[in-house]
C-alpha cells in the first residue's frame, strides 16, 4: 500500500527563492480559484493605485530578469502597504542566511497582518521550521488556520498535513480529511492525492477504494507525480475498479519520468510478472537499477535478489550482497534478510552465522515471513547461537499466520513445548 511522503517531500507552501519570484504557486494559481479571486480583490481594495502600479512594474521587471529593478519597485509598493509586494520582497531573500531569513519573515509578517493568505501560509511554514523566526508550531497553526479560513487551497492542504502528522496540533485524521477535501475540491493536486490515500486506508473516513482511485486520477491528470504513482497502482491492482494493467503501467511510467523512485521500483516489480503484465526481467532490472540509484531501499533489495539469482542480470553474489547491505542499512526487511543469507552462505562474504542470525532477526521483527521461518530454523538447530525451541515456535507461528506454508508444516512437526 503506498504511503504518503512526509511533509518535507510534498509540495511546499514556501518554495525556495527562485530567479523570477512568482506571487502564486505554479499549479494552484490562486487567481484561478473562486476563493483566491475574492482574496486578490480584497488585497487590491486595500492597496492604493500607485502601489498597485509599482507592484506590477516590479512583476514586469522580475519577468525580464531585472531583480534589482523589481526590488526597487516592490520596496516602494510595500512601503505604501501593498501586501503582494511585501510577499514578493520576502521571496528575494535567501532563507538559508539567518539575517536574510529574518528580513524575509518580517516582510511576510507585515503582509500576513494585512490578511494576505499567501503570506500567512508562508509565515506559518517558517514558524514550523524556525527559519528567520522562533520555531513555534502553535503560532504556525494560527497563521495557517487564518489563511485556510479564507479558502486558500495551499493553506487548507498544509493545515490538513498538520492535523495528519500532529504538527503544532494534536493529530486528528478526521480533521485532516476535512481540510484535504476542501483543498482537493479546489483542484489542489497534492491534496487530491492525500485524500485518496486517506480513503484507501480508511483513516479519518470510511474506507472507499473507488473514491480513492477517483481522487488519484484527478491528481494524476494534473501531472502530480504521487497522483500518477498511486493511480497507476490503483489500475494495476484493481483498487475500486477493474484492473487495467496496460493503463496502470502507463501512469507508473509517467510518474517514473518525473524521477519518482517508487514508481520506478513498482514498474520493475510489475515487469517481473504482475497479473496481466508480460514479464520482462531485463526491463525490470533496468527500472530497479534506476530506482536504486535514487536511493529507494526496496529497489536495492530487489536488485540484490535479481543478482543473487541471475534474473535479468548476470549472477553476481558479491554485487547482490552489496545491494542487500545498502538496503539493510536503510531498514528494509528484504535487504536485512538477504544480508543475513549472505553471511549464512559465506560465498561473497565471510561466513558468520552469528551475524546471519542477527540480520534474520531484524528482518523477522519487521514481519518478513521468510525471515521468520529462517530465524526459526536457526533457533531450532542452534546456528549462530543457542538452541531456543520456544522462540523457534514463536517465529514459525508468526510466519504461519501470514500464510507461509513451510512454517505451518514445520510448526506441526515440532514437538510440543
Amino acid at each position: 500500500m503506498p504511503r504518503r511522503p512526509l511533509p518535507d517531500r510534498r509540495t511546499s507552501a514556501h518554495p525556495a527563492p527562485r530567479a523570477t519570484p512568482r506571487l502564486w504557486p505554479r499549479r494552484q494559481g490562486v487567481l484561478g480559484l473562486a476563493g483566491g479571486l475574492v482574496l486578490a480583490l480584497a488585497v487590491l481594495l486595500l492597496t492604493s493605485a500607485p502601489a498597485q502600479a509599482r507592484f506590477e512594474q516590479g512583476q514586469a521587471a522580475a519577468e525580464a530578469g531585472d531583480l534589482a529593478g523589481a526590488r526597487g519597485h516592490w520596496l516602494q509598493a510595500a512601503e505604501a502597504g501593498d501586501a503582494r509586494a511585501m510577499t514578493a520582497l520576502a521571496e528575494l531573500f535567501d532563507d538559508d542566511d539567518p539575517t536574510q531569513a529574518a528580513a524575509a519573515a518580517a516582510w511576510l509578517h507585515r503582509a500576513a497582518e494585512r490578511g494576505f493568505a499567501l503570506a500567512q501560509t508562508r509565515l506559518a511554514v517558517l514558524h514550523l521550521s524556525g527559519r528567520g523566526v522562533e520555531r513555534d508550531p502553535a503560532v504556525a497553526r494560527r497563521w495557517m488556520q487564518r489563511a485556510a479560513d479564507q479558502g486558500f487551497a495551499p493553506a487548507e492542504y498544509r493545515l490538513g498535513l498538520m492535523f495528519d502528522h500532529g504538527q503544532g496540533i494534536a493529530a486528528d485524521a478526521r480533521a485532516a480529511v476535512v481540510w484535504y477535501r476542501r483543498a482537493a475540491l479546489q483542484g489542489h493536486a497534492a491534496a487530491q492525492n492525500d485524500l485518496g490515500v486517506m480513503l484507501l486506508q480508511g483513516q479519518g473516513v470510511a474506507r472507499d477504494r473507488a473514491a480513492a482511485a477517483d481522487w488519484f486520477g484527478q491528481s494524476a491528470a494534473q501531472g502530480h507525480a504521487l497522483g500518477e504513482f498511486n493511480f497507476g497502482l490503483a489500475l494495476l491492482r484493481g483498487w475500486g475498479r477493474p484492473a487495467d494493467a496496460e493503463a496502470g503501467l502507463g501512469w507508473l511510467h509517467r510518474s517514473a519520468l518525473q524521477a519518482h523512485a517508487p514508481a520506478m521500483r513498482e514498474l520493475g516489480r510489475a515487469l517481473l510478472g504482475a497479473p496481466g503484465v508480460a514479464a520482462d526481467a531485463n526491463a525490470a532490472a533496468r527500472w530497479l537499477q534506476q530506482a536504486a540509484r535514487h536511493d529507494d531501499g526496496e529497489a536495492m533489495a530487489m536488485l540484490g535478489s535479481l543478482l543473487a539469482r541471475g534474473v535479468g542480470l548476470a549472477e553476481d553474489a558479491r554485487a547482490a550482497c552489496d545491494w542487500y547491505r545498502q538496503a539493510a542499512d536503510l531498514g528494509v526487511a528484504l535487504g536485512e534478510y538477504g544480508l543475513g543469507a549472505c553471511y549464512a552462505v559465506g560465498d561473497a562474504l565471510p561466513r558468520d552465522e552469528a551475524a546471519a542470525r542477527a540480520w534474520m532477526h531484524k528482518a523477522a521483527e519487521r514481519g518478513l515471513a521468510i525471515a521468520q521461518e529462517q530465524l526459526a530454523l536457526m533457533l531450532t538447530r542452534g546456528r549462530g547461537g543457542a538452541v531456543d525451541m520456544a522462540a523457534a515456535r514463536l517465529w514459525h507461528r508468526r510466519a504461519a499466520e501470514q500464510g507461509h506454508e513451510p512454517s505451518r508444516l514445520a510448526l506441526a512437526a515440532l514437538p510440543p513445548g
